[in-house]
């Protein structure tokens, strides 16, 4: 690429950036090297700032068992609350078969009003005996309906689990669970540190084409700013004969190391102009 494909091997792209930074270390004056370094210092810290080092922590969940698995609806945690309403028919389960939320988790002696939506047809709520819960309390609103004016309600006085469903529409899975009480089980979140399980499945995967672009972007960027330090000096005020010097020098080494004929064409045409 730009006549350098013989020149980007990683040796070469070492060298490259070796003689970048030698460049600037050499011939920025201590001044400018300082405020630059500060600079940059002061960026991370302020990136550090930015981003917390630990990132939130789930909280425990009731384990349903698996019951609610792949089934729509969602979960709510209204432990506090002494009346807690569910929507029946609600979007899910390809369609308006569903029970919003799905899941919830409750105090004793919490009331729990479901109210049908008057949409997927005919509803009902019914305890699920075929679960893998408990089913501690029995739900029985009766004979499936249709309507919006709808409503039944039932209060947990125990702990412990129960899976309902609507019958009608038990093969589209439309199920739901109540969990009661803090004697019940939990599942804990792992701890999560920010960083991923598998360090070498994060970040962006890059295309081999990406990787020749960037390094000739690097490349052509030490060009640059080469020519910006040799025609103004370590800053557009304080060129000195020393830069040009310690510039020239650096620019013959990198023609003595280039493996490519023109990548020491257009290194010896860069220097002509000093």
């Amino acid at each position: 690429m730009w006549g350098f494909a013989g020149d980007l091997s990683q040796w070469s792209i070492l060298r490259w950036v070796y003689l970048h930074v030698s460049l600037t270390l050499t011939c920025m004056n201590r001044r400018d090297f300082v405020r630059s370094a500060g600079g940059a210092t002061a960026a991370a810290a302020a990136g550090s700032a930015a981003s917390p080092s630990v990132v939130a922590q789930a909280e425990a969940r009731p384990d349903f068992s698996g019951f609610l698995d792949s089934v729509d609806g969602g979960y709510e945690d209204y432990r506090g609350e002494q009346e807690v309403r569910i929507n029946v028919g609600a979007s899910g389960n390809g369609g308006n078969f569903a029970f919003s939320p799905a899941g919830v988790w409750i105090d004793e002696g919490t009331t729990v009003i479901w109210e049908w939506t008057g949409e997927g047809g005919a509803h009902n709520v019914r305890t699920y005996s075929d679960s893998p819960l408990d089913n501690i309390h029995d739900l029985n609103s009766g004979s499936s309906a249709g309507g919006s004016d709808i409503t039944y309600e039932h209060t947990f006085e125990e702990g412990g689990f129960t899976g309902y469903f609507c019958k009608p529409h038990e093969g589209l899975s439309m199920f739901g669970a109540v969990a009661v009480g803090e004697d019940i089980a939990v599942i804990e979140p792992s701890p999560n540190t920010g960083w991923p399980e598998d360090i070498a499945h994060s970040g962006v995967e890059l295309h081999p084409h990406w990787h020749g672009m960037i390094a000739g972007l690097g490349i052509i960027s030490t060009f640059v700013f080469t020519f910006y330090v040799v025609k103004y000096g370590a800053s557009a005020n304080t060129g000195t004969g020393r830069d040009s010097w310690c510039l020239r020098v650096a620019l013959r080494t990198a023609i003595s190391t280039a493996t490519s004929r023109p990548a020491r064409a257009l290194l010896r045409r860069l220097l002509s102009f000093f």
